[in-house]
């Protein structure tokens, strides 16, 4: 007589005797079963340091067991993100519990052995702040204008060393377009950890460019004629100085102050101009000259004029008022 006959067809009189039967059979199928599959073992450890960004079951436990298969499925059941490089992430029991039945894991199964706080501490190295002072001082060396004799990286201030993930460093530094490297630059790097952009670090770098400039040696009173003991040559720092400097001696001597200068005053093209050589009431010479030909009359100047300025000049022969280019203080030459 078959199991599967005795639930069919069960007879009036053995009743009794086959419900014990069919029982002491399901208790024996039960056992088997049991036997069939112990349960896995998940053994977590107190504290654990992992590279990854995400934290896996297999990584924080080990796992024992018959059924290998159940085992690898174990190990990759996702328990959350990494904390940050440097950082901890505390798990429990009951959280590991609440990821196995998301995955489906019948926890009959399962002996969990967990620590009551699971430590999870994402590894990481560090990058000092020197460093970084020292990749970018390697960029800027090798990429501003400057002569090397002229130019110096004074200062580069980096706010605080950097925790990343472990692996391979590499570094990008940008500066803003169109910069001319010279005084406060601010300067970006991004870090890469196995050519994954990780975080963009800021700097503030200052390059001292050093020019000769020419300052006023003493005071220079306003329309004074400028001579060589009345300015001097130094080197100061562009950065700190206006477009328009004028760096030779030979751009000021001979020209006159347009205003009062104090000394050190550094002198700017637009503080001085050339003076007058003529003045109102001097006789010049009028010249017209073309394809070899000259030709010359005196006449007299009708307001003052400097070197290259076109005045009003009365013609004596003609006297017709002309105009006419200052040459020198006793010339002055109209177009023909």
């Amino acid at each position: 007589m078959s199991f599967y006959s005795i639930i069919k067809r069960p007879r009036h009189g053995n009743t009794r005797r086959q419900r014990f039967l069919v029982l002491f059979i399901l208790i024996c199928f039960w056992n088997a079963n049991l036997m069939a599959a112990p349960p896995l073992v998940i053994k977590t450890y107190k504290k654990v340091n992992i590279d990854e960004k995400v934290i896996l079951l297999g990584k924080i436990s080990q796992i024992s067991g018959e059924d290998k298969k159940m085992i690898q499925t174990l190990k990759q059941i996702e328990l959350g993100r990494a904390p940050l490089p440097g950082k901890s992430r505390f798990f429990d029991g009951d959280y590991i519990k609440i990821k196995l039945r998301q995955a489906r894991i019948d926890l009959t199964r399962i002996d969990l052995q967990a620590e009551k706080n699971i430590q999870v501490v994402r590894s990481f190295q560090e990058i000092s702040k020197k460093q970084i002072r020292n990749v970018i001082h390697k960029y800027l060396t090798r990429n501003m204008p400057w002569d090397k004799n002229q130019a110096r990286i004074k200062r580069i201030r980096v706010d605080r060393s950097i925790k990343v993930p472990r692996g391979r460093i590499s570094t990008i530094i940008s500066i803003p377009p169109q910069n001319d490297f010279l005084g406060n630059l601010p300067v970006s790097v991004d870090l890469s950890v196995n050519q994954i952009k990780i975080k963009r670090v800021w700097a503030t770098a200052y390059i001292e460019v050093l020019t000769d400039v020419v300052l006023a040696k003493k005071p220079l009173g306003r329309n004074q004629i400028i001579s060589k003991k009345d300015v001097v040559i130094e080197k100061k720092d562009l950065a700190n100085l206006p477009a328009d400097i004028i760096t030779q001696l030979s751009d000021v001597i001979g020209k006159r102050v347009k205003k009062k200068l104090k000394p050190g005053t550094v002198l700017r093209k637009n503080f001085v101009t050339l003076p007058a050589v003529v003045k109102k009431g001097d006789l010049v010479l009028i010249i017209a000259q073309s394809k070899g030909l000259m030709i010359s009359t005196q006449g007299i100047i009708k307001e003052k004029g400097r070197v290259g300025d076109r005045i009003r000049v009365v013609n004596l022969d003609s006297n017709k008022t002309i105009y006419a280019r200052v040459k020198n203080s006793s010339t002055v030459q109209v177009n023909w």
